[in-house]
């Protein structure tokens, strides 16, 4: 039984031993401390073997650390609530954003005019002739105070003496379309 149990922890170390077999052996250990000191004794010669450094720990070193843990006091605090605020965003950020979007703006029209190909000007005046201006002769007009006399009589004729006269205090139109806003 003895010699069984070595095999098996020696397997264990090496990695050999299937998931089922290791845990009976575990907990086995676990039950019998003369078992752990064998497991850091096998663990012990095996990295020797291997050339590797191994500081083996004092057999109640776990059980001084675990000891320790139970001494420590317990802290039964609240658990704190998670309290989501919604983010509002302030009017300077709205103004930032106008910013940002604004030179982004430009910045995308002043690189697709550097990108458009290069044409000729519309205005070419190189290979093109100009022919001298002549001075536009309108035609005669007719005298101002002959239509102004006209509109005259004609108000006179329908006894619109106000407006003739000069009686009637004219509003401009923008001030008599606003009259009832203010």
């Amino acid at each position: 039984m003895q010699e069984d149990l070595n095999q098996k922890i020696s397997q264990f170390l090496d990695n050999e031993l299937n998931f089922e077999e290791a845990l009976v052996l575990l907990e086995e250990i676990n039950r019998k401390p003369e078992l752990k000191a064998q497991l850091l004794r096998y663990e012990a010669i095996g990295n020797t073997f291997r050339n590797e450094a191994f500081i083996p720990a004092s057999p109640d070193f776990t059980s001084r650390i675990s000891q320790q843990i139970m001494q420590e006091p317990v802290y039964l605090l609240p658990k704190q609530q998670r309290v989501i605020k919604p983010k509002r965003i302030d009017k300077s950020a709205y103004k930032m954003f106008a910013l940002a979007a604004s030179i982004a703006f430009v910045t995308v029209l002043s690189l697709r005019q550097d990108k458009l190909p290069e044409t000729a000007p519309v205005f070419q005046t190189a290979g093109l002739q100009v022919a001298e201006k002549e001075p536009v002769k309108s035609p005669p007009q007719p005298p101002k105070a002959n239509v102004n006399q006209r509109f005259n009589d004609y108000l006179q004729a329908h006894n619109n003496s106000v407006y003739t006269n000069g009686e009637a205090q004219f509003q401009p139109y923008a001030r008599v379309a606003a009259f009832g806003r203010e």
